[in-house]
């Protein structure tokens, strides 16, 4: 893999390069179905333990950052791969999350694959056609080739009387590129619908497989807690990312953001104030008060938090990964109010929890 990688990374720089000699780097992404797949993955890594400690190569390929890419129970991920910006993508979890489809039970893998756009799938002589797999190889309820099948090409055997093992093997192998093919017509299908929502960009095949260098001068147990505490924070950050993504109403039912009607002004913000004991802060502009939707009550804000930002619904997919430099820039009138700052450049990592424009009766003040 990590050879057709290089190879696929030479060719499409090269053909980038005709048009734009400073093309440094391509990126790269690995869509996988399901979970299952990827801890099956990471369990193969895990038993190959010495391809992670010293690098391995293969026909002059260096093929160690797979196992880092798997990381297996006893590596330490890498905080490069917990992001919004990571090289996998699980994409049954995009499906069960975005997608409704006339797919009974269970959106299996060819079964929708058969639903999405159906009226693309059309042969040059206008004839449809579908992703057409074997019922002896599909396992009801779940996306896997029945553990069976295996089993049999394990032992080469062959379940069919009229078939020898190697047809057997074969018909296997036609059925996972069928698979893969219906992998990809999902995700270019998804990529069409969620085009202009998506904000991430895929990483360079550079970042991704470049060594991650350690620390000068620190102890083997200092760069593990240096690599953990790394982790942490791409964790939380991705925690935080994943929430923004979250449809407003969503976000609203699981009590993680507010939704607003309005903001109060001049009397109606002076009553609310006094009616809340903070008549002495009606003379502070940096006051506000706004009227929540019922359904916002009981968002999970305590007294005291600081960590939370307030923005129209609409402007979320341009501000989520923006500086507060960049945001000040698209509203002068902020930026004149606020100006910009040394700190307002860093991109900011904390949790945030977005107040939305909405509908409700509710008033609070902050």
């Amino acid at each position: 893999m990590m050879q057709d990688i290089a190879r696929a990374r030479a060719d499409t720089l090269a053909g980038y390069r005709l048009f734009d000699p400073n093309k440094r780097d391509v990126t790269i992404q690995f869509y996988i179905w399901d979970r299952l797949v990827f801890n099956h993955l990471c369990r193969i890594m895990g038993r190959h333990l010495d391809i992670v400690q010293a690098p391995v190569r293969i026909g002059g390929t260096d093929v160690s950052p797979m196992s880092w890419l798997f990381p297996g129970e006893t590596v330490l991920e890498d905080a490069r791969y917990t992001s919004v910006s990571s090289p996998l993508t699980i994409v049954s979890e995009i499906v069960n999350s975005l997608v409704a489809a006339p797919v009974p039970h269970h959106y299996g893998l060819v079964s929708l694959a058969n639903d999405l756009d159906a009226d693309r799938r059309v042969r040059t002589d206008g004839s449809a056609w579908a992703f057409n797999v074997n019922k002896f190889y599909l396992d009801p309820l779940s996306d896997q080739i029945p553990s069976e099948r295996g089993s049999e090409i394990w032992q080469r055997k062959s379940p069919f009387r009229s078939q020898d093992f190697q047809w057997h093997q074969e018909q296997t192998r036609r059925v996972v590129r069928d698979r893969l093919r219906a992998l990809s017509w999902i995700v270019d299908g998804l990529s069409r619908r969620l085009r202009d929502t998506l904000s991430a960009e895929a990483p360079t095949v550079g970042e991704i497989f470049r060594p991650e260098q350690p620390l000068t001068g620190v102890g083997f147990d200092g760069q593990m807690l240096y690599q953990h505490t790394r982790l942490m924070q791409a964790a939380q950050k991705l925690e935080n990312d994943l929430l923004l993504a979250m449809p407003a109403h969503e976000r609203e039912a699981r009590f993680m953001s507010a939704r607003v009607d309005r903001t109060l002004i001049e009397e109606e913000r002076a009553a609310c104030l006094r009616h809340y004991g903070l008549a002495n802060s009606i003379a502070n502009t940096a006051v506000y008060a706004f009227e929540l939707r019922e359904a916002s009550r009981e968002v999970r804000i305590k007294d005291g938090d600081f960590l939370l930002s307030f923005a129209p619904e609409d402007l979320l997919a341009q501000v989520q990964h923006e500086t507060a430099a960049g945001f000040k820039t698209q509203f002068p009138a902020l930026q004149q109010t606020l100006p910009i700052q040394g700190g307002d450049y860093q991109v900011s990592r904390e949790r945030r929890c977005e107040f939305r424009s909405g509908r409700s009766t509710g008033q609070t003040a902050a």
